[in-house]
């Protein structure tokens, strides 16, 4: 911008004075350039060169009386030989030596460089100089260039979210709080990341435009970070001004930002929360049914939340009254899907001296020693009170053996039958006579079934000394038809309704594929 003002008062500033030329050898009034002063630098961001200057000048002439008079002004860049006109003033009248006329004008617009000026008089209506004078060395730059500094105050981290409680987070805001001294500006940020480990960052997000005032914390800008694989990630970010794709006004990453460092991520499929559904027991020997096992088998059901873990459970006991836990049993690491019930682990529990039992359940994902969840007593009444004794004091006892499927029907030999009688051996430990019942149980293995579900109950018979071979119960006509399935099946003896043995182990009792008769 070239302005010419006038001005009442002189205001000191900076000097850069070259030298100066008064023509002589001419007659009539002698011309002097008095003041060539630099002033009203505008520096915004204090690198030492100014987006605006004003250069006065105060032009004086050897006799009284007013003389009119205009100036031409040039610049080139210091180091260079060759000037090129900037400005040409109107006329204007100066007197003697007076120094309330003198003018300025307003220097900008010049990119980042050195440049020497020089001033030169000329008389009205004339074209030979009169006087003339430099300034060099004056160091300027854009008003783009000379913009308000722009600094990361601070980032940090918030609303994290870590469901399984592991220290690797799914999402969390990172909050950017930019400032600029005494201004305002839009602004942007890339934000780039890497695994720690690796040396090349990428760019993950580029951020909207958003305003900064002064130092103020309250004009921080907060950017989701998500959607990484369990791993420890380094980060990156550089500022930028809305508009622009350069200069990076700021930046910073791990080496001047300890919360860009070694921040830990993980996908919401691995951020699933472990969780003990329960524990339940089966297969329990009580051959004297005086309510102590010799044995039994303890089912724990973990689920997690969404995704699959691998996980292990550590099984300890302690007597009935006691306060201290004793580690029993830790299975190997297993893998747990959702809620599914049928990827429970089980613990053969047996040969305990004659006292009740308490038992607590501890679970443990790979790659942690943090227990995950735990149950006691008093979570869970499967592990409370629980009555053992040694093999030696359960005197009898009633079981199954040798089970089979006798007149497997299968019309259309799709590997699903009609029906089949489930046939197996009833071996009497009692030592005489015994009325019993048999009952057969079953679920479904294609909807993931816990549960299992009475099937047929016989009324009570009587068992012999010597057993029974080759009991059978029909599974389809006349008994209730089961719908086209894969099946689990459960044998159980029952006396005076207490069961009193439980076989769902032998081969012929999982996996067994039946259909209703119209579909055979």
């Amino acid at each position: 911008m070239k302005r010419l003002l006038y001005i009442l008062i002189l205001c000191m500033g900076i000097l850069f004075i070259g030298s100066c030329d008064t023509i002589s050898g001419k007659d009539g009034p002698k011309f002097t350039i008095k003041v060539l002063e630099m002033t009203n630098g505008t520096d915004n961001d204090n690198d030492g060169y100014y987006s605006s200057l004003r250069l006065y000048f105060d032009v004086d002439v050897d006799e009284s009386g007013e003389k009119e008079i205009y100036v031409k002004i040039y610049y080139r860049m210091t180091g260079t030989e060759t000037y090129t006109l900037f400005f040409t003033s109107v006329t204007y009248f100066i007197d003697g030596s007076v120094s309330d006329d003198e003018q300025y004008i307003i220097l900008d617009g010049f990119s980042h460089a050195e440049y020497d000026f020089k001033v030169e008089v000329f008389q009205a209506e004339k074209e030979s100089v009169e006087a003339s004078q430099e300034a060099i060395q004056l160091p300027l730059e854009t008003d783009l260039q000379d913009l308000l500094p722009i600094s990361i105050f601070s980032i940090n981290w918030s609303n994290s979210v870590d469901v399984d409680g592991d220290n690797y987070t799914t999402s969390r805001r990172m909050n950017i709080d930019a400032d600029i001294p005494g201004g305002s500006a839009s602004i942007y940020a890339k934000i780039y990341y890497k695994i720690s480990s690796n040396t090349s960052y990428s760019l993950l997000t580029t951020t909207s435009n958003w305003s900064i005032s002064g130092s103020t914390g309250a004009d921080s800008h907060f950017e989701t970070i998500g959607s990484l694989a369990h791993n420890t990630y380094d980060f990156k970010v550089e500022l930028y001004r809305a508009g622009t794709s350069t200069p990076i006004v700021s930046s910073s990453d791990p080496s001047s930002d300890a919360d860009l460092d070694n921040e830990n991520f993980e996908l919401s499929s691995e951020d699933g929360l472990i969780s003990i559904y329960g524990s339940y027991w089966t297969n329990i020997i009580d051959n004297d049914i005086d309510g102590r096992r010799q044995f039994g088998m303890l089912n724990v059901d973990v689920d997690v939340s969404t995704g699959s873990k691998s996980i292990r459970v550590l099984l300890l006991i302690r007597e009935n009254g006691t306060t201290t836990w004793y580690s029993w049993r830790n299975s190997e690491y297993f893998t747990i899907t959702g809620g599914s019930g049928s990827d429970f682990i089980t613990f053969a529990v047996g040969n305990l001296a004659t006292v009740d039992y308490e038992f607590r359940v501890d679970v443990y994902e790979q790659g942690s020693g943090v227990i995950k969840d735990s149950h006691e007593p008093a979570d869970d009444p499967d592990l409370d009170d629980e009555p053992f004794e040694l093999l030696g004091s359960d005197s009898w006892f009633i079981a199954t053996s040798d089970t089979k499927w006798t007149l497997a029907t299968d019309g259309d030999s799709d590997g699903y039958r009609s029906f089949g009688r489930l046939t197996f051996d009833i071996v009497n430990g009692y030592g005489g006579d015994i009325s019993i019942q048999a009952r057969v149980l079953y679920k479904s293995v294609t909807n993931g079934s816990t549960t299992y579900t009475v099937y047929y109950t016989t009324s009570p018979f009587t068992l012999s000394a010597a057993g029974w071979d080759d009991f059978w119960i029909a599974i389809g006509n006349p008994n209730p038809q089961l719908s086209m399935d894969t099946y689990n099946f459960e044998i159980q003896i029952l006396y005076n309704s207490s069961i009193v043995s439980s076989n769902r182990r032998d081969t012929p009792l999982v996996d067994e594929g039946f259909e209703p008769v119209s579909s055979d």
